[in-house]
């Protein structure tokens, strides 16, 4: 053990030198800046790579204002207003989520107009029932594999059968 205490000295010295000439480096905003941006990307893609169930616990609301409360309380170590800024954060956001409705649009924009009241029954009756040559038939027209086959999938559908020449009904055709 005493052979080994003179190298620890040497160590700590070079290393505590090291440290003096770069901590003013270090401390520069800018530097600052770049050293927490790649320490951010890195934590990012750990956070990518690892197993779902710690992905879902991460991700759990709990968390995130448990996380939100420990990073505000170690920047400034005032126990009260961490909790009130994150009560805060968390109203705004329940506030925003509430206020946040869509509306389902019935019609997609890319959908024919001509085929807008078409339904899936007219679907299968345009191929006599052959629920397979009508898949197939979808398939080859460039019909998107996630798109049931539904009423309000229907219009969709037949825009894309329109525009591979087939002319699903009297308003839902190819243009001559």
């Amino acid at each position: 053990m005493d052979t080994v205490k003179p190298l620890l000295d040497i160590s700590e010295k070079a290393g505590d030198s090291i440290v003096q000439k770069v901590l003013p480096v270090i401390s520069e905003p800018i530097v600052s800046i770049v050293i927490s941006s790649v320490i951010f990307i890195n934590i990012i893609d750990t956070f990518l790579r690892m197993p779902r169930p710690v992905q879902l616990m991460v991700n759990h609301p709990v968390v995130k204002v448990m996380g939100l409360f420990l990073v505000l309380y170690f920047s400034d170590r005032n126990f009260n207003k961490s909790v009130l800024t994150t009560a805060g954060i968390v109203v705004m956001y329940l506030i925003y989520k509430r206020r946040e409705n869509f509306d389902l649009i019935k019609e997609s924009p890319s959908d024919y107009p001509g085929c807008s009241d078409v339904t899936a029954k007219d679907l299968l009756d345009l191929f006599k029932g052959d629920e397979n040559k009508m898949k197939r038939t979808m398939y080859e027209a460039g019909v998107p594999l996630n798109i049931q086959l539904t009423d309000d999938n229907a219009p969709r559908i037949a825009t894309y059968l329109m525009n591979h020449k087939i002319q699903v009904s009297a308003s839902c055709r190819a243009p001559e």
